[in-house]
């Protein structure tokens, strides 16, 4: 049976995509009734840092500048200043039309610096050491122009029931030949958008909960489980690849499932998504993961959960190509796991399930192991 690696590109927050650089500040906004209308609103957000919580140390003939919750940028032979993000959530029925900064103060560092490069990827194995500096790309050290090239980045995403705006800021910026560092000691953001009609989904009596996708050669225990489901509360239905891949369109069969889910989250307000069966069965979508040590396309069933965009906005057929697809969406609106069952064993693993809820200790729900992770930059 195929092993499948679920790819989580963490973030922040959110989750292990929304802030993939740094600790994130968190700001809500809530639109009341009275502001419902389609006109244009705002929300301001800032930041403060002080020269003090500057930390600057020697590695390697190079300076390693840390920030309370920062992180660095992560792009190999770029200098490695440091990058915090700010989150900022606002209602799902809104449209975000821009960010732009209202206000910054900034003062110059004392003294010369050659900051360290971005630090090159190591496996992390009892075998492995620690990652050593990337080597410094002369086009950016030999430069007299201020790097980043601008304050901030931004990363918007709407998930189930929020629309999600990140902001990447650049606290400290760096002239590498003349070796001077600027602290930006004051930013103050304005986030513009407007209000959306939101969408109608049917009925609370015809909402499902659960959408099953499997392969027609597994649909009857699929349909089992689905019926089990049902008992416990859990509205379920369950479709297979063949009827999905002749009633809905996309560039190949990972794009048929992946609209008729995001047509299930319109219509039904659907929460999980269960893949039933193996790669064969149900095709994971091949993310593309450089990470200089394996084959840089990574299966994943991550692309299921997260509805906006293509992840392949240039249609070169890569998809998630963080250098070169725009917006790759990794918030999502829906719940995604999978039964790798195969002839041999799908009947065995329904079977447990069910025996294993209908004797289930409820203390078992007061516990849990989250995994995350942090992946990518987004400082360009």
């Amino acid at each position: 049976m195929k092993k499948l690696l679920v790819v989580l590109l963490i973030c922040v927050l959110l989750t292990s995509v929304l802030v993939s650089e740094a600790a994130a500040q968190s700001v809500e906004e809530v639109v009341t009734p009275a502001k419902v209308g389609g006109q244009i609103m705002h929300k301001h957000v800032s930041v403060e840092t002080e020269l003090k919580q500057l930390k600057i140390s020697k590695s390697d003939d190079f300076d390693w500048i840390d920030l309370p919750n920062c992180s660095h940028i992560s792009e190999l032979g770029n200098p490695a200043l440091p990058i915090t993000s700010i989150v900022v959530k606002l209602p799902r029925n809104t449209n975000v039309i821009g960010v732009n900064t209202t206000g910054t103060t900034s003062i110059a560092v004392p003294g010369e610096y050659r900051i360290a490069p971005a630090l090159q990827p190591h496996l992390i194995s009892g075998h492995s050491q620690e990652g050593k500096f990337s080597e410094p790309l002369s086009e950016i050290y030999e430069s007299k122009v201020l790097y980043p090239g601008k304050l901030f980045d931004v990363y918007n995403s709407k998930g189930r029931d929020s629309n999600y705006v990140i902001i990447y800021f650049y606290p400290v910026r760096y002239v590498p030949a003349e070796g001077r560092l600027t602290l930006i000691t004051e930013a103050t953001f304005d986030v513009e958008y407007t209000t959306i009609e939101a969408k109608s989904i049917r009925p609370l009596q015809n909402t499902i909960d659960e959408l099953i996708i499997t392969a027609p050669a597994y649909y009857e225990e699929a349909k089992r489980l689905a019926n089990w489901r049902k008992l416990t509360g859990i509205e379920t239905a369950v479709f297979n690849t063949t009827w999905i891949y002749e009633n809905c369109e996309g560039v190949d069969n990972q794009q048929a499932i992946r609209n008729f889910i995001q047509y299930m989250f319109d219509s039904q307000s659907i929460k999980y998504v269960l893949l039933f069966g193996d790669a064969d069965d149900v095709p994971p979508r091949y993310a593309y993961i450089p990470d200089g040590h394996e084959a840089a396309l990574v299966p994943t069933d991550y692309y299921y959960e997260c509805l906006d965009g293509t992840w392949d906005t240039n249609g070169d057929g890569i998809y998630a190509d963080l250098a070169n697809d725009l917006g790759v969406d990794f918030i999502p609106e829906v719940s995604a796991g999978r039964l790798s069952v195969n002839a041999d064993t799908v009947d065995q693993v329904v079977t447990k399930i069910i025996q294993y809820e209908q004797n289930v200790d409820p203390a078992w729900f007061e516990k849990m192991v989250l995994v995350g992770t942090w992946k990518g930059s987004i400082h360009r």
